[in-house]
This record gives structure tokens, C-alpha cells and sequence, in this order.
């Protein structure tokens, strides 16, 4: 089963979160489109089949993102041989 949520509601997962002291998951909002890449990896779209989960199609993983008690998006859990907690970092300043 696949949800299609609208691009405003994509919009709230989009941002970058700390997996390992070098290593960044980065979500970004494409339209209707959700993608996700590890750090040296490419973008790969993911695909929403619950509240607050996407999976991809292009190798066995998924993304369970956590909300905090005001419903933002705080960290999001890769879920791929084990699960992995990365939290949200504060947005980059330019």
C-alpha cells in the first residue's frame, strides 16, 4: 500500500539529520516526491506507506521519522540491518 500525502505534508520530513559523526541522511521535498541520500551516496525517492514511514524500492531499507510532542519531525530512524537513530540538525544558515 502507498500513501500519496501532499507536497506540503512531504515538506515537514525535509532536512538533514546525523547518523554517524561523519555521515548525514538528507531528505529534501520534491513536489509530490519524497528522496533521501546517505552522505556519498545518490538521491533515491522513498516511498510513504504509513504515518511518518517511506520505504525505497531500490535496495531493503526504510525511514521511520519521529515526531516530538508539538508534531515536528525531530529524527528519523534508518531502518536497515538494525535501526539507526539520526536526529534532525538545526537548518543551515547562509
Amino acid at each position: 500500500k502507498v500513501l500519496f500525502p501532499p507536497a506540503d505534508k512531504l515538506r515537514e520530513y525535509a532536512g538533514r539529520f546525523q547518523l554517524a559523526p561523519n555521515v548525514l541522511i538528507e531528505v529534501e521535498a520534491r513536489g509530490a516526491t519524497l528522496g533521501a541520500k546517505l552522505t556519498g551516496q545518490a538521491m533515491y525517492p522513498v516511498h510513504n506507506d504509513a504515518p511518518d514511514h517511506f520505504v525505497y524500492d531500490v535496495v531493503e531499507a526504510a525511514l521511520a521519522f519521529e515526531r516530538d510532542t508539538d508534531g515536528k519531525v525531530v529524527a528519523v530512524v534508518l531502518q536497515q540491518n538494525g535501526n539507526q537513530r539520526a536526529p534532525r540538525l538545526a537548518p543551515e544558515t547562509k
